[in-house]
């Protein structure tokens, strides 16, 4: 489920990404002992990656590693984009995604890391 997001994210299709969530979604970012939710819902999701592809055109991201744990996937991810200066810029994360009836409910983004291979 979670690579099928990925594909579907690199794609820039949000179609397909919004078929593989449940409608319940929620996109959290957590950093130390805090966690902010980005996004509460399907159809703030729709709106999120309408805008984020648009002003992200390059936005693109690698599976460094992926585990199935129960109804929990966790992996690194490398973000790769560029900023409004053209300038190439990369990140990784660590990211865990909860599967409910098949579909993606939950995804939290853990505070991003420069990538070890870089």
């Amino acid at each position: 489920m979670g690579e099928r997001f990925l594909i579907a994210y690199n794609a820039h299709d949000h179609g397909m990404m919004l078929e593989l969530v449940h409608p319940k979604i929620k996109y959290m970012f957590v950093d130390g002992d805090e966690i902010y939710t980005e996004i509460n819902h399907k159809a703030a999701l729709a709106d999120f990656l309408i805008d984020y592809f648009t002003n992200t055109p390059k936005a693109k991201s690698k599976l460094i590693s992926s585990y199935l744990q129960g109804p929990f996937i966790h992996q690194v991810e490398q973000a790769i984009w560029q900023d409004k200066s053209g300038q190439n810029k990369t990140q990784c994360s660590l990211s865990v995604y909860e599967i409910r009836q098949q579909l993606i409910i939950n995804i939290w983004y853990f505070k991003a890391f420069k990538c070890p291979f870089e």
